[in-house]
């Protein structure tokens, strides 16, 4: 028996030195049993289509929407991160604010640092959560971070804070590449619940360029009033502002509804053209509002038909409110600097090379938007978001003040998608123009079979620097009726 003594003791130490290294790899095989679990659901999740856009807005409903996110399952410390960064892609981001609340608290700092960036940025604090994020070496949520710095940008701009901004602006150019910052009217929602009525406008005026145009119209008195709050909002955030003053000023004493008369005398349009409606009719061209482009995708327009062929019959002004289809971002309402793509033209034509990219005073007072192939010595152009085509009669109207400098070679068109990989047919408007003169360009499009999308373009040759605002792209066969001739 004394033999067996020395065996048994070693015996005994082993177990036990066993059983302290299972109780110390508890916690890690519990933490990778996490991410496991977290990893499997975000393949269900991706192979369900959940993700980008539909995450974006999921994401937001579930924070700001009660009832309408499953209450997380507790993660440990050394998991939340992981688990959170899972939800995010999976649109649960309430589930993910709370887990990443939980990893602020992790003793590993890099793990600590980047959770407090996502719960700050969850937490709708845009310029917080864009200077605490630390980077991270892939480029996963590259998108989502651009548009935190995207908002971060626009919440300093809104301050007047516009030389601050500008870094944001440029980065967050750099982040989301040719995709834009993410849209979506859920985020809108959340942030007018914490009455952020200005930053809430913002996000509304982007999301609803890329809806249906029935769907979008439906929301437009919502969007005037919003209007008018965020202005105000604006005005009290930045009220040595003159252009925010001059809306506010517009839209406080003017407030339109849908009519129509018959004119006694011939209209002189601002826009003039001539196209015939097929059932005895002409549209001879159409005013509109620039205030309603630089602020939003809802204009009012007032469309001019001739109630016949000849040149004496009667011509109608129909009053109507339609979807501009056009982003025209940077154009006005934001700031963002040269060599930025403002939002909505975000895909490059010819050159990648976004020194290109530029803002003017140019032929007035306004702000336009630039692209110069003359600095690149090569063709530069960009390519606005493609939005919701339909593809029944009569088609679309596109439009848009045009200036430039250098050698006559320009294009304004726009591209039908058959989906939103293929761009494919196209229309061109080119001409000779006298350089350094504004002018309209104008035309009007019927839709191919089957088209899903639509987008406008805009590129200058290589010795041209080309500009342009007030771009106009609409669908009117809501306003202007086809099967008989509306009297006045």
């Amino acid at each position: 028996m004394e033999r067996l003594r020395p065996k048994s003791l070693l015996l005994a130490l082993t177990l036990i030195g066993v059983l302290l290294a299972a109780l110390r790899l508890t916690p890690l095989a519990v933490a990778n049993g996490e991410r496991v679990t977290a990893l499997a659901a975000l393949t269900n999740s991706t192979a369900s289509g959940s993700i980008d856009e539909q995450a974006w807005d999921a994401g937001w409903r579930s924070l700001c929407r009660p009832g309408t996110a499953d209450d997380p399952e507790a993660a440990s410390l050394a998991a939340a991160g992981f688990i959170a960064r899972g939800l995010v892609d999976r649109g649960d981001y309430a589930g993910a604010l709370a887990e990443f609340r939980q990893a602020a608290g992790s003793q590993d700092a890099a793990e600590a640092r980047l959770a407090s960036a996502y719960a700050a940025a969850l937490e709708l604090r845009w310029l917080d959560a864009a200077q605490l994020y630390p980077g991270q070496p892939t480029a996963r949520h590259q998108r989502f971070w651009g548009t935190i710095f995207y908002l971060a940008a626009q919440e300093l701009m809104f301050r007047g804070e516009s030389d601050e901004a500008a870094a944001w602006y440029r980065r967050a150019d750099q982040s989301y590449d040719v995709q834009g910052p993410y849209l979506g009217l859920e985020l809108m929602e959340c942030l007018a619940q914490q009455g952020r009525t200005l930053e809430a406008f913002d996000a509304y005026r982007r999301g609803l360029v890329v809806l249906p145009p029935e769907e979008a119209l439906a929301q437009r008195e919502r969007f005037e009033q919003m209007r008018l709050d965020a202005l105000r909002q604006w005005q009290e955030q930045d009220p040595e502002n003159a252009q925010v003053t001059a809306w506010l000023d517009f839209y406080t004493a003017d407030r339109r509804s849908e009519e129509q008369e018959t004119l006694t005398s011939p209209p002189q349009p601002k826009t003039p053209f001539t196209y015939d409606l097929d059932d005895g009719r002409r549209l001879i061209g159409f005013d509109y509002r620039p205030e309603d482009i630089a602020t939003g995708p809802f204009m009012w327009v007032d469309l001019y038909v001739q109630q016949g062929m000849a040149e004496g019959d009667p011509v109608v002004r129909l009053r109507r409110a339609v979807l501009n289809q056009a982003p025209n971002g940077s154009f006005a309402w934001d700031a963002a600097p040269d060599g930025v793509r403002p939002f909505g033209w975000h895909v490059p034509l010819y050159s990648d090379k976004f020194e290109g990219v530029e803002y003017d005073s140019g032929a007035s007072s306004e702000r336009w938007l630039c692209v110069n192939g003359g600095k690149l010595n090569w063709a530069f152009g960009l390519q606005s978001l493609p939005a919701r085509a339909v593809s029944q009669e009569p088609g679309y109207i596109q439009s848009g003040s045009v200036y430039f400098t250098g050698k006559t070679h320009l294009g304004f068109g726009r591209y039908w998608f058959e989906d939103p990989s293929t761009a494919d047919p196209h229309s061109n408007i080119h001409g000779t123009y006298s350089p350094g003169n504004a002018f309209m360009i104008q035309g009007f499009w019927k839709p191919d079979t089957h088209v899903e999308h639509v987008a406008v373009w805009f590129y200058s040759g290589d010795a041209t620097r080309a500009c342009a605002k007030e771009v106009i792209l609409f669908y009117p066969a809501n306003t202007i009726s086809t099967e008989a001739p509306i009297g006045g």
